[in-house]
């Protein structure tokens, strides 16, 4: 009986070792075991322990953690292997060899990525057309006025025009055809200068190209992204009357206590620029005290005709009716003339100076020459002027003088050719004479006022006509700033400043050159 019982119990060790081989040899799939390596027989030994001992940590667990891995196991891989690792210690799963092998697999995954990105990187697309915001910008050139002559000065806000895919920062460029006008590009605006040409006989030759490019194709032989539009039909000039103030551009001087973007506490000289051509009016005004307006800053403002010698125009900057008369007309050459006008707006009249020449006029701005000598025009009975000069002297001493012990002495010096002048001509058409800018210490205001006196004296040179000056006083703290601009502004009383123009130009404390006058 003990050797039936033995047969039995080596029968039943052989069934069991039978049904092991036979399920690691369907696990493998037909491999060979040796190839699966030393880890499969560890995962046999670890499954003969677990079936003879209590697991640790509970089925519940086991599930959960059994189902956790079915959620990343591929579809070929090992079930024995993934019974193995539900029955093993999570804390031993995360060194497994499975793990380690996704771990790899999310590595490659990113190579991938940045292999991609770099490809995009390398397929940099060129600036796009908006072929919206390009229509919208054509129907608006359509709207401009070109007429032959006239400056050229317009400007086109193009923002919007061109997207890059990137969004990459772009560089932009423009061109016109006619030759006569010139573009330039300042951030996302096209600016236009020069004179409007003569009508083409061919329609729609006259355009305007703009361009944006980005950098990563300035290896490229042309790597512009290019948007085209067409002019206007341009009109032929209209048949210029023979009036002195159509066709040129004319400079003067005004002042005011607000220039540019500041405001100020008291008056400063600046420059005006005024064209009048074919029936519209174009002006500009300098924001500084030291230069005149470029042509290429005129815009057109409003419109003008003719009545007799008058010239009718209407601001529509200033929505105001002016009157422009000629008082008074010198002429040096074809290019060079001088020209005394009165202006009247509303019920203000003013009498300006108008030259031809804008270098000469900003000479009223900031002299050009120590002993600089300004035109002035002179009224005389019946409508008539004599040439006239005034000239400036401003000079620091090195000791104290005048009533206030200031060490600074400044005059207006006014003589008329071959004629006798005295204060007692002067003095009754001038309101205020002012000085003034700022010193070391702050705002500069030194004047002389008709209720005090004007501050008028008499001079007598040897074998010469008598001339008169304007006096100013300082305080004892004045000190001038090297370089700093001062204007200087003599007022016409109200009743005559149809006929006599205010005195007004600017000078620079130099105090090396502080002497720019006798």
């Amino acid at each position: 009986m003990n050797h039936g019982l033995n047969m039995h119990k080596l029968i039943g060790i052989f069934l069991v070792l039978a049904a092991v081989v036979s399920s690691l040899l369907l696990t493998t799939g037909g491999e060979n075991v040796n190839d699966r390596g030393a880890s499969q027989i560890v995962r046999v030994e670890n499954a003969l322990k677990e079936s003879v001992t209590p697991l640790a940590w509970g089925a519940g667990k086991t599930k959960t953690s059994n189902q956790s891995a079915r959620t990343s196991i591929g579809p070929h891989d090992d079930p024995e292997q993934q019974i193995s690792e539900d029955l093993s210690d999570p804390r031993q799963q995360q060194s497994n060899e499975p793990q380690t092998e996704k771990n790899e697999q999310l590595v490659d995954t990113q190579v991938l990525m940045s292999e991609e990105s770099e490809q995009k990187e390398d397929e940099n697309a060129r600036p796009e057309i908006n072929t919206s915001i390009q229509q919208k910008l054509q129907t608006l050139i359509y709207q401009w006025q070109l007429t032959e002559g006239d400056p050229a000065n317009l400007s086109l806000d193009f923002r919007g025009l061109f997207n890059d895919p990137e969004n990459d920062l772009l560089t932009y460029k423009a061109s016109v055809t006619p030759s006569s006008v010139y573009a330039s590009t300042l951030i996302d605006t096209v600016q236009l200068s020069g004179t409007i040409p003569a009508p083409d006989d061919s329609s729609g030759s006259n355009s305007l190209q703009v361009a944006a490019k980005d950098s990563f194709h300035d290896d490229e032989e042309n790597p512009w992204t290019v948007a085209s539009f067409t002019f206007p039909l341009i009109e032929e000039a209209q048949e210029q009357d023979e009036h002195p103030l159509i066709g040129k551009t004319f400079y003067y001087i005004g002042f005011s206590n607000h220039l540019g973007n500041q405001q100020y506490d008291y008056l400063v000289a600046y420059c005006n620029a005024v064209l009048f051509i074919n029936g519209r009016m174009f002006f500009a005004t300098s924001d500084n005290k030291t230069t005149c307006p470029a042509e290429t800053q005129l815009k057109s403002v409003g419109s003008y005709t003719l009545d007799d010698e008058l010239l009718l125009a209407f601001n529509t900057q200033e929505q105001a009716n002016q009157v422009w008369s000629v008082n008074y007309q010198q002429t040096y050459s074809d290019e060079y003339k001088e020209i005394v006008v009165n202006v009247t707006q509303s019920s203000a009249v003013d009498t300006y100076l108008l030259n031809s020449l804008r270098n000469i006029t900003e000479q009223r701005l900031h002299p050009a020459q120590k002993w600089q000598t300004l035109s002035y025009y002179f009224p005389l009975d019946q409508g008539e002027y004599a040439q006239a000069y005034v000239t400036f002297h401003l000079e620091k001493s090195s000791y104290a003088q005048g009533e206030n012990g200031e060490f600074y002495d400044a005059d207006i010096n006014i003589n008329i050719v071959g004629r006798e002048l005295s204060c007692a001509i002067i003095e009754p058409y001038f309101n205020r004479f002012t000085f003034a800018g700022v010193d070391q210490y702050g705002d500069l205001i030194s004047e002389v006022n008709s209720n005090s006196g004007i501050g008028c004296l008499e001079y007598q040179p040897l074998n010469n006509y008598q001339s008169v000056f304007i006096d100013f006083n300082f305080e004892a703290m004045t000190e001038l700033i090297d370089g700093e601009i001062y204007s200087i502004i003599g007022q016409v009383k109200s009743p005559y400043r149809n006929e006599w123009e205010d005195i007004k130009f600017n000078v620079s404390w130099d105090p090396d050159n502080n002497v720019f006058s006798n």
